[in-house]
């Protein structure tokens, strides 16, 4: 059994520290806690990058479980909804398919008008980028070529 542990540099301030024997191979900052704080944050975002459907299901079952124990009011779903859903009538909707179902339905929209957005913002950048090579390719094509040759007097 290992009775000391080799020191690392410390994943945030790159000071060097002994890892805390418990932890040893997967301890990353050293004690310091502005260290382990800026190395939770870094921790927490890339676990959100891998899992990012992971917050809006959180938010759907805190939601459908306050409204299960009667906490929570009959309105639709918190926050400011997405412009197709400012047409839809609430009051309606829960009359007709209960709350339960309109905050489902709040959450796919809002799903829905994100990935819409995010997938406009691809194509937009995949045209730029596109319409970018074609303006750099520059020059003249074959039909302007043609069309050179064609006025030259013989």
């Amino acid at each position: 059994m290992k009775t000391s542990a080799k020191k690392r540099p410390c994943s945030v301030c790159r000071k060097w520290f002994v890892p805390d024997r418990r932890a040893r191979e997967r301890q990353r900052c050293c004690g310091d806690p502005v260290c382990r704080r800026t190395q939770h944050i870094r921790t927490e975002r890339r676990w959100r990058e891998r899992h990012p459907e992971a917050g809006a299901l959180y938010r759907a079952r805190k939601k459908l479980s306050r409204i299960r124990k009667g906490e929570c009011g009959s309105g639709p779903p918190a926050g400011p909804p997405p412009a197709m859903m400012r047409q839809v009538p609430w009051e309606f909707a829960r009359d007709e398919i209960g709350v339960k179902v309109c905050v489902l339905l709040g959450i796919l929209t809002r799903l829905l008008a994100r990935t819409r957005r995010d997938e406009m913002r691809a194509q937009v950048k995949a045209l730029l980028d596109e319409s970018g090579r074609l303006v750099a390719g520059g020059g003249r094509d074959e039909m302007d070529a043609c069309a050179a040759s064609c006025q030259r007097p013989p």
